[in-house]
């Protein structure tokens, strides 16, 4: 997960998850003016895909409901930045085009994002 200008998404979730911890600063977060979310819509729900509703195109999805609730807690609007995989938001990253994004972690994408504490645990082989 990635903030504008290296903030961490730690701090942002430690300040969600604790009500008397200290607010992080909107403009520290989103410093265009509305919480910028990366999410990857997929064919299949799951907890980094989101699906986009075929009758009405809304997109929905835990991811959404992380970012609608991050921008909540900081009282800005939410825009979503919609991707088709997880590498195109990696990519992106560099670009200043989301401020923070929910997506799988491993030791490549950490060059390139700040790492936040995991919000879903799982093992697979």
């Amino acid at each position: 997960m990635r903030f504008a200008g290296g903030h961490h998404l730690a701090a942002l979730l430690l300040a969600a998850a604790c009500s008397s911890a200290p607010v992080v600063p909107a403009r520290d977060v989103a410093p265009k003016g509305a919480l910028r979310v990366a999410i990857g819509v997929g064919p299949a729900a799951s907890p980094f895909w989101a699906t986009r509703d075929s009758a009405t195109a809304e997109v929905r999805g835990v991811t959404v409901a992380l970012g609608k609730a991050a921008a909540a807690r900081l009282g800005v609007p939410l825009k979503l930045v919609v991707y088709q995989n997880s590498g195109e938001i990696t990519a992106a990253a560099a670009q200043d085009a989301w401020d923070i994004s929910f997506m799988p972690q491993d030791a490549e994408r950490e060059k390139f994002v700040d790492v936040g504490p995991a919000y879903v645990v799982y093992e697979g082989s």
